[in-house]
């Protein structure tokens, strides 16, 4: 199975507007350079599990529960949090719990953490903020850790309907009544917290609050001293959350990344290939709207000439959750295989291709094949559709060949 172009699988090369993918077959390196783009500086959790900055251009490569990294593409954000971690400042309505700074570290390596303590009255005790709402998707997250040991979190969008309640020392949901809520474990206890649902023109505000954990109830006899340590919060448009956006004052953007090649002669199968990919999938994104996920394809630079590799997110009709191996010739699809549905986890797929004979592969199964379409003629290698709307996902490993690969070989290939 010699191939031609390897890309991730732990081997990360890039610098600023670059990446690198190579050949090593022979143990004969050789870089092929992919470009990439972002016009502004945006975050990514390193190699020691803290939360970096990087600058305008450079390449993200994400250790996020992911020893071997992967390259993390994502569309243009908005945080609408104005102090994303200022909560000392009145844009955060404080009721019945107060604020205050604390000296332990927070997820990026700095001594930049809040408390949020509890009084002693028999209420809600409650963080907030104020939006005004368009009557579309939102994603609300938080940076939490536990403080005293008695406290779930809860966060609350727009009404009190629209709400998930955390356990923040075992990184459990306890609760949640919007099917989107997410919790990821970070380094020294922190955890990132958000739901996800769509927010109408009268639900204006945004909550953490504290729960009594033996009770499992918002409201109750607080005790002046419990609390919850917190360093970030992150609200943005959209079915699902994004890598933190740091704000002092203002709203900020973070642009949309892009890696894409016109590669050499010979990297490209022209009449036969295959594509090969290792991702984390991830089907709470999307759940209501839903939305596919290219993870990588080859074109001729639009989408009229294409093969792709793509999974589908929740609420995508016919599609839901389904890997497809897509291709269109002369701008008519001529290739659609469809998997069955695969919930969240990690996913080994691949596409091999030829003149009437396509196959896809998903975790070591045939899925299906076509013996009936023509190879449309590629040059440009593509993470997310050439479009650029559909949800990106970071990806691990990626292998191209410029043979079509065996059955039997696709099988070993991409067996977990």
């Amino acid at each position: 199975m010699a191939n031609t172009l390897k890309f991730g699988n732990g081997e990360w090369y890039g610098k600023k507007d670059t990446i690198l993918a190579y050949n090593d077959e022979n143990n004969n390196y050789k870089p092929l350079p992919f470009d990439f783009s972002r016009g502004s500086s945006a975050t990514v959790v390193n190699k020691d599990g803290l939360i970096e900055t990087v600058g305008s251009g450079e390449p993200r490569i994400d250790y996020k529960d992911n020893t071997k990294g992967a390259l993390l593409l994502e569309p243009s954000r908005s945080n609408l949090v104005t102090y994303s971690e200022g909560f000392e400042n009145s844009a955060w309505n404080k009721f019945r719990l107060s604020v205050s700074t604390d000296s332990i570290i927070s997820p990026d390596g700095n001594s930049n953490t809040y408390e949020i303590t509890e009084d002693d009255t028999n209420t809600t005790h409650v963080l907030r903020q104020y939006f005004t709402s368009l009557n579309t998707d939102y994603s609300f997250s938080f940076f939490v850790k536990s403080k005293s040991g008695d406290r779930y979190v809860e966060l609350n969008l727009g009404r009190n309907s629209r709400k998930s309640i955390f356990d923040i020392e075992n990184g459990i949901i306890i609760s949640d009544t919007t099917n989107n809520a997410k919790i990821t474990s970070l380094d020294n206890d922190w955890y990132k917290i958000s739901i996800s649902d769509t927010v109408l023109l009268s639900e204006n505000s945004y909550d953490i609050r504290l729960v009594d954990k033996s009770s499992g109830s918002d409201t109750y006899l607080g005790n002046g001293t419990s609390g919850v340590y917190i360093y970030a919060a992150q609200l943005e448009q959209g079915s699902y959350p994004t890598s933190y956006i740091p704000t002092s004052g203002g709203v900020v953007t973070r642009l949309a990344d892009s890696c894409s090649q016109t590669v050499p002669d010979g990297v490209i199968g022209q009449t036969e290939g295959t594509m090969y990919a290792e991702y984390y999938f991830d089907a709470t994104i999307d759940n209501a709207g839903g939305s596919d996920r290219d993870i990588v394809s080859i074109n001729d630079g639009t989408f009229n000439n294409i093969i792709q590799l793509v999974h589908y997110g929740n609420g995508v009709g016919s599609a839901y959750k389904s890997v497809y191996l897509n291709a269109r010739l002369s701008s008519s699809y001529v290739v659609s295989i469809a998997s069955s549905a695969y919930d969240s986890g990690l996913m080994k797929v691949a596409g091999a291709y030829k003149n009437n004979d396509y196959v896809l592969y998903v975790n070591g199964v045939q899925i299906g094949t076509d013996t009936n379409a023509s190879v449309p003629s590629c040059s440009v290698i593509n993470f997310a559709k050439i479009t650029g709307t559909e949800t990106p996902t970071p990806i691990n490993d990626l292998k191209l060949y410029n043979t079509r690969l065996t059955n039997s070989e696709l099988q070993a290939l991409t067996t977990i």
